[in-house]
């Protein structure tokens, strides 16, 4: 009976829209795993592209582009507050002015880029216990230049300021998504900035082969 009850479990979670996987976040709508922006925190473009190559370290990843990126932030069912995108994109500098559960829940699976680097740098400040700080990430394309020496930059961002650990008050500021904003070059580096990796997800079993599966452990369990 436990196993029956695993399995209806199991394949429950891995039919969702979005699935934290640790270091990878799957988007099943597209079929693509993103890795966490801390792996490729404070790397150029140019650094982390020498690394896709076969024997590099992220062998197997490519660069996300830009409407990739917007059409993740959107299957987290995050909802555009503006709509005014010049670009053709769907979520561009959105700023909230009250918490968004679903912005800090897209930071801390993507990579908490900017909390990741205060605690490289043991830094006396941190981001308060119940929010998150941001993701910043480098994207394959830029709808804002033509130039091909600069890469596309995407953000989430939630809190604008952060607590002082001896602080005992803290004010959450405004959110902010954009899947478009200031490119970047692709020689720069920024320590709160990562990269958005994609790799395709492996090809999931038909929900058919849960339910045969089941149906099997079922006659087991009876019999028994």
């Amino acid at each position: 009976m436990r196993s029956l009850i695993f399995l209806l479990l199991f394949s429950s979670q891995a039919f969702g829209a979005i699935i934290d996987l640790g270091d990878y976040t799957r988007d099943t709508a597209t079929g693509l795993d993103w890795l966490d922006l801390t792996k490729t925190r404070g790397l150029s473009f140019d650094e982390v592209s020498t690394e896709l190559d076969f024997g590099g370290k992220y062998y197997g990843h490519r660069y996300a582009n830009t409407a990739e990126f917007d059409q993740l932030i959107t299957n987290f069912d995050y909802v555009a507050i503006n709509n005014n995108c010049q670009y053709g994109l769907i979520n561009c500098d959105v700023s909230i002015d009250t918490d968004n559960p679903i912005v800090e829940h897209m930071i801390r699976l993507l990579g908490d880029t900017y909390d990741a680097y205060l605690d490289f740098r043991n830094d006396g400040r941190d981001i308060a216990p119940n929010g998150a700080g941001a993701v910043d990430g480098l994207l394959a394309d830029t709808p804002l230049t033509n130039d091909v020496n600069y890469a596309g930059y995407g953000y989430i961002y939630d809190d604008e300021s952060f607590l002082r650990f001896d602080q005992s008050n803290y004010i959450d500021s405004a959110d902010h998504v954009s899947a478009a904003n200031n490119p970047m070059h692709k020689s720069s580096t920024s320590e709160v900035t990562g990269s958005f990796l994609v790799r395709p997800s492996p090809v999931p079993l038909p929900a058919s082969f849960w339910l045969f599966a089941s149906g099997l452990i079922s006659l087991r369990l009876f019999r028994l």
